[in-house]
């Protein structure tokens, strides 16, 4: 189901319109990068995101990867806690 649009007046430089073309795409780059910012800021999921945008989650993890923004993000010493944990389970 498409997320319920609203429209909103937003101030920004007149100047950033020289990098946003065409124009009619400003609205979706906009929302695009402000589902990115988001995800980065752990504020919502993948599957909100997706939900977000009206696209697959599949589309969703490619965005993010192509910004950056981890779909994994461990904390120091996490991972070598889980391969512990693992290696357990597994008899290792």
């Amino acid at each position: 189901m498409p997320t319920q649009q609203a429209t909103k007046t937003v101030c920004v430089p007149e100047a950033l319109f020289d990098y946003w073309k065409p124009e009619d795409e400003v609205s979706r780059k906009l929302t695009e990068l402000s589902v990115l910012e988001l995800l980065r800021e752990k504020r919502i999921t993948s599957s909100r995101a997706a939900e977000l945008l009206n696209v697959p989650i599949h589309d969703v993890l490619d965005l993010m990867g192509s910004h950056q923004v981890p779909y994994l993000d461990y904390a120091p010493g996490d991972v070598r806690a889980e391969s512990a944990l693992l290696a357990g389970a597994i008899g290792r």
